[in-house]
């Protein structure tokens, strides 16, 4: 077991959200990442064990389809991610044969006041 750390950078002040893809899946082929209904990759060619880099992306919510590096078929669909502005989220691809996701984001807080 391999721990690693990843640096996550949020941006509040872009007007995009950002979003971040780590393979985590062993066994699973190297993966292209897209919006469903776009033609171009968020993310090409993510191998096992590696984030794909941060992308930042207009606020939306979507549907992004994981597939074998230059394959057509799906392997994972993720529906529903919710994009907001200002907010950094990373996707976890996990599983082996059959794929499954975890996801987190992170946002900056507004200070608490003291006292």
């Amino acid at each position: 077991t391999t721990l690693r750390v990843l640096k996550d950078e949020v941006i509040p002040d872009s007007g995009k959200a950002r979003l971040r893809v780590i393979h985590a899946a062993p066994g699973a082929p190297s993966l292209d990442v897209r919006v469903v209904g776009q033609k171009e990759n968020l993310f090409s060619d993510v191998s096992f064990k590696s984030e794909a880099g941060d992308n930042d992306v207009l606020p939306a919510t979507v549907a992004l389809e994981l597939r074998a590096k230059n394959e057509p078929t799906v392997l994972l669909r993720i529906r529903g991610l919710e994009l907001k502005r200002g907010t950094s989220t990373t996707i976890v691809v996990t599983g082996g044969t059959t794929l499954k996701s975890f996801r987190f984001t992170d946002a900056l807080q507004a200070p608490t006041p003291t006292p």
